[in-house]
């Protein structure tokens, strides 16, 4: 591709209001610039990617939000346009996340859940009956 050094050096020297640059300064910078970007877009790459397998392994259980599918939602009833349903069915949708959702969901896998209510149970009982002893009524 044949760039016009001489526009080039114009239009840089117009925008910078500098003095003239000379075509081999323009073709360095522009060499430099190049290997500059290059290897700040490899050092991203390899910062996140290493990031994303940190975080990938801390949190798996909280990829995304549960897709709720057609048969799980009722039939839209209104008399508005495709857009109304479709607001409508994603109102529905997290009308059933919101259902199922629990209070541990930032905090562990929904394997856990039972174990952690069950503890939070616990504890709870346990502390009511260590009230009742420190007041003497047990």
């Amino acid at each position: 591709m044949a760039i016009n050094r001489g526009s080039q050096s114009a239009r840089i020297t117009s925008k910078t209001e500098c003095g003239e640059y000379d075509a081999e300064t323009i073709e360095r910078v522009h060499q430099e610039n190049i290997r500059k970007s290059r290897l700040a877009s490899e050092l991203s790459e390899g910062v996140s990617s290493e990031a994303g397998a940190t975080t990938s392994k801390q949190y798996t259980w909280k990829t995304s939000a549960r897709p709720v599918g057609d048969h799980e939602i009722s039939e839209y009833q209104g008399d508005g346009g495709k857009r109304e349903m479709l607001r409508a069915q994603a109102r529905k949708r997290r009308q059933v996340r919101r259902r199922e959702a629990s209070i541990w969901d930032e905090l562990a896998p929904k394997e856990v859940h039972g174990v952690l209510n069950f503890m939070l149970a616990a504890i709870f009982l346990l502390g009511l009956v260590l009230v009742f002893f420190i007041n003497g009524r047990l």
